[in-house]
């Protein structure tokens, strides 16, 4: 049964119009064939099916959109209920059944990436002479699409430059 009615979704039965993200901007509510075209995307909002079986996976924030198979990581976008073995994040549940993320701290010389949503990401190395972890924001205005005066890259390559891409 197709719950996503955007066209061509490979995984249709696994999450509502709403849900799906587009491959190319990375919006929610449409795909690849109706990005750019607000009419299409117009008739696409108005189409919603609903989950028979909402996703199960414990500490999921909006279950009734998707299911278990359906789930997607907010942090590194893999799917089947990868959430809590995330190797980006881990997703803790403590006594009072919040959670905490914790990191993974790359290895002297090496520095990690994480997506944090919307175009940013994060930079965590841990400093070759130190030890000490080093945090650097890249928000998604920053990658030299407003012009050479508005981009952070030169910042991002100076402080990865020299540190190896810890494989996660």
């Amino acid at each position: 049964m197709n719950i996503c009615r955007v066209k061509g979704c490979r995984f249709s039965a696994c999450h509502i119009t709403a849900r799906h993200h587009c491959g190319s901007c990375g919006l929610l509510g449409h795909g690849q064939v109706e990005c750019g075209d607000s009419d299409k995307i117009a008739r696409l909002s108005c189409i919603d099916g609903m989950i028979s079986e909402p996703c199960s996976i414990r500490g999921c924030i909006d279950p009734s959109t998707h299911t278990s198979a359906g789930h997607c990581c907010p942090y590194c976008g893999l799917k089947e209920g990868h959430y809590l073995r995330c190797p980006c994040v881990c997703a803790v549940e403590n006594d009072e059944g919040a959670f905490a993320h914790h990191y993974i701290i790359p290895d002297i010389g090496k520095y990690v990436h994480q997506q944090r949503g919307l175009g940013c990401s994060e930079y965590i190395r841990s400093n070759k002479e130190t030890g000490k972890l080093e945090y650097f924001f890249m928000h998604s205005d920053g990658w030299g699409q407003y012009g050479k005066e508005n981009s952070d890259v030169p910042a991002l390559n100076a402080f990865t430059y020299g540190y190896i891409k810890k494989l996660i």
